[in-house]
């Protein structure tokens, strides 16, 4: 089960996910709106993960040098096909300190009712760094999504900086 609300100046949605064996159900709710939410129900023969759930996953495989792994993941209120690559190792500088990491690529296909793949509307793609140890903490996160006309583009950056504190 996943429950998460946002907030903004002149609403609130709700999105309230259950994970049931071969099926989730997703609600998104407006507050406030003329009309009453819709469950979007989608059935899959194989699991289908939340993002943290699919992050841990990725972080347990072994990550060698042009690794590919492939899971279907719910997130916002729809079903996507992730597919991540092992780009390499190499080193990252977070705060002036060097830190062994693994490079990940990230694309997404969102899955429609007739379990087509489409592109992604904003997110055009992403990057991830692990820590290269055996505790993989993520270090970094860059996501390219479409903001604006056409040509604009805007990287959006986390780092986690308490694994950096130890």
């Amino acid at each position: 089960r996943f429950f998460q609300e946002e907030k903004y100046r002149h609403e609130t949605v709700k999105t309230n996910v259950v994970f049931e064996g071969d099926q989730v159900t997703g609600l998104r709710e407006k507050i406030p709106s003329d009309h009453p939410p819709k469950p979007n129900v989608f059935t899959f023969s194989r699991p289908v993960f939340d993002l943290t759930t699919a992050l841990l996953w990725v972080r347990s495989q072994p990550l060698a040098s042009g690794d590919t792994e492939s899971l279907v993941v719910w997130a916002s209120n729809a079903p996507y096909l992730a597919t991540v690559t092992v780009l390499g190792r190499g080193t990252l500088r977070i705060n002036g300190q060097n830190q062994n990491a693994i490079k990940l690529d990230l694309k997404l296909k969102r899955i429609d009712k007739k379990m087509q793949l489409k592109d992604h509307k904003l997110f055009k793609g992403g990057r991830g760094w692990l820590s290269d140890d055996d505790k993989r903490i993520p270090l970094r996160i860059e996501a390219d999504i479409f903001i604006g006309g056409a040509n604009k583009a805007s990287v959006l950056r986390a780092v986690s900086e308490e694994y950096l504190r130890r």
